[in-house]
């Protein structure tokens, strides 16, 4: 249901009574609409609310930046492309500099729904290093792939482990650096990434050491068929981190030639490969 204290908030802001809206997902569209003198109407039989950026004063305008924010986050519809953008740009101006760089550079070079997924798995990745309790966790991430199935899974998992910035705008880079470079060519390997998991493996509990090292042969094979020198594990808690281990060693009698980088902080471990 959508949060009451949204409505609340708008009602207050607006000074109108928002009544009957009692449905999972409400349509918000935003504009400059010079043709009215209404700063927001209910429409619709209470399923959309019209808000007219035009007719709001500053402190208006200042006012409902973070209503925006929530509702972004509380899985509202935006209808329209200039509403989408609208909200994008207040969400950018509402992120920590990290963020805001990382979402900035990708704005226009990934799928739009890539991009939504992305600034939704960085708000997941915010309340988690917030101190967030496992029920909201695991509710924001159930949100994320109940909206884009299993690609939106695998964003929030390369965004939890800062691959985002670490490995697929580095990657970005360089390839753009290639005299043949095209968005296609990126998108090929970013789709393999995001929907394949090409790059990266994400152990969890379950996976035994064989299963690690067998997975890590096949991306080992197919990441140099597509002109990719590395594979990545990743793994949180102390079993996946004995599990990396325990294949690590094997796999390093068995590739000789393969450079490994470990890093390990408290209970996490990530492992590049490179080859």
């Amino acid at each position: 249901m959508v949060t009451l204290s949204i409505l609340e908030r708008l009602s207050q802001l607006f000074k109108i009574e928002i009544k009957n809206i009692s449905f999972t997902l409400l349509n918000i569209q935003i504009h400059s609409n010079n043709a009215t003198s209404e700063k927001m109407r209910v429409l619709d039989e209470g399923k959309s609310l019209e808000i007219n950026l035009n007719n709001l004063s500053d402190h208006e305008k200042e006012e409902i930046k973070p209503l925006l924010s929530d509702m972004v986050n509380e899985g509202m519809i935006l209808l329209g492309e200039e509403s989408k953008e609208r909200i994008e740009d207040i969400e950018l101006k509402e992120r920590s500099d990290d963020e805001q760089s990382v979402l900035s550079f990708f704005k226009d070079k990934i799928p739009h729904d890539d991009f939504t997924a992305l600034r939704s798995a960085y708000y997941l990745k915010k309340r988690f290093e917030e101190g967030a309790d496992r029920k909201e966790i695991a509710g924001l991430k159930s949100d994320i792939i109940k909206k884009y199935s299993r690609r939106g899974r695998n964003i929030s998992d390369l965004c939890s482990s800062g691959y985002f910035e670490k490995l697929i705008k580095p990657l970005y880079i360089e390839i753009s650096n290639d005299p043949d470079f095209s968005d296609d060519r990126f998108l090929e390997v970013y789709d393999l990434i995001v929907a394949e998991g090409i790059l990266t493996i994400f152990v969890s509990e379950g996976m035994s050491s064989d299963q690690v090292i067998i997975e890590t042969e096949t991306r080992i094979r197919r990441n140099k068929q597509y002109g990719l020198n590395r594979v990545h594990l990743h793994g949180i808690g102390r079993e996946n981190i004995t599990t990396i281990r325990m294949a690590i060693v094997d796999l390093k009698e068995k590739y000789q030639n393969i450079r490994w980088f470990i890093s390990e902080t408290a209970n996490i471990i990530s492992v590049k490969l490179l080859f």
